[in-house]
């Protein structure tokens, strides 16, 4: 039995797996206030419930040696303290949008609204955009039926490098609290999906993941987003055939966890 977790900015999930699949009556939701750490919420879920021999967590933060420290929420998680917690498990940690990432495949394509764009792309590399708390994006590759997907901290590349403008600082839930506008965070939400696209090409589509982006999915003119994300370079066209979709399944994290601790993934 595996136990896996998708740690946010704001709240943690968690839910037992096996063979690689969610047992989806296992899923859990905490709010971080209520708790100290992530090893108290971590084990007042494992209280009652079997032993676990994987623990695989999906963290919104860098994954450096043996620990992972959050980027929006002043908590950090150590593999082998959380190795004593579960009483000898096997612990992995990746950053939360590698969880994503991983967990596409496993999310049912009717939880892929369409935004914009056209209907479907074609097979190759999709990459996934979550909007919560704070903002980052991931690569999916396919390798050999299987998902390969490089840690990344893309929500703090310059928008506008000049002004030292950091992306996750006018589209994330981080800048609404702040009071930018939804006009700012539509702006700056298109501008960085055009430099992504041109960076990583995801011509299977760009799938958008969490809390803000399911808040915002009437709010935003997608056609807008979409329009300005293709740019008005020589690369138009190519941009133009790349879908927009929502991901309405909040679990993705935690099924591509699933995979992690499995061992399922390229």
């Amino acid at each position: 039995m595996d136990l896996v977790g998708d740690i946010g900015g704001t709240n943690t999930r968690l839910a037992l797996a096996a063979g690689g699949t969610l047992i989806e009556e296992t899923w859990a939701s905490y709010s971080n206030a209520d708790f100290d750490s992530p090893d108290a919420i971590i084990a007042a879920y494992l209280q009652g419930r079997p032993a676990i021999s994987r623990l695989c967590i999906a963290a919104a933060g860098p994954v450096t040696g043996h620990r992972l420290k959050l980027t929006n929420y002043p908590w950090e998680l150590e593999r082998l303290r959380l190795t004593a917690l579960t009483g000898g498990a096997q612990v992995t940690l990746v950053n939360d949008l590698q969880g994503q990432g991983h967990g596409l495949g496993a999310v049912d394509g009717a939880t892929h609204r369409h935004l914009a764009g056209p209907p479907a792309g074609t097979q190759g590399r999709a990459l996934v955009v979550n909007i919560g708390t704070g903002l980052n994006a991931a690569a999916v590759h396919r390798v050999g039926g299987r998902s390969f997907v490089p840690p990344s901290e893309a929500g703090h590349i310059y928008l506008y490098p000049a002004q030292q403008i950091v992306a996750e600082d006018h589209a994330s839930g981080r800048a609404m609290a702040a009071g930018r506008s939804i006009d700012n965070l539509q702006s700056a939400l298109a501008v960085f999906l055009h430099d992504i696209a041109h960076v990583h090409l995801p011509t299977e589509g760009i799938f958008l993941t969490g809390g803000l982006a399911q808040a915002m999915a009437d709010r935003l003119d997608w056609a807008f987003v979409h329009n300005e994300m293709c740019g008005r370079g020589p690369y138009r066209d190519l941009l133009g055939a790349i879908p927009l979709f929502l991901v309405t399944d909040d679990r993705i994290a935690l099924r591509g966890a699933a995979k992690v601790a499995a061992g399922l993934i390229a």
